[in-house]
């Protein structure tokens, strides 16, 4: 079993983690070349998940600092 320590890595690094794939996938939503292969209703389905991603990012990212400051 993890003790306190090793669970506020874990944590830690789960931080780090999401701030790197935020900015990829703001990337990869204003990318018109990367939808580019797409006809517009996959584009429009690609994009919105890609979307998603990043606001569950975000969220992930509050509730690990969360749980660090608690």
């Amino acid at each position: 079993m993890a003790n306190k320590q090793e669970i506020m890595e874990m944590m830690e690094e789960c931080v780090r983690i999401e701030e790197a794939v935020i900015p990829l996938y703001s990337k990869h939503i204003e990318s018109t070349l990367f939808l580019s292969g797409f006809d517009k209703g996959a584009a429009s389905e690609v994009r919105q998940i890609l979307d998603r991603l990043k606001m569950d990012s975000e969220k992930h990212k509050v509730i690990f600092e969360g749980l660090l400051t608690k």
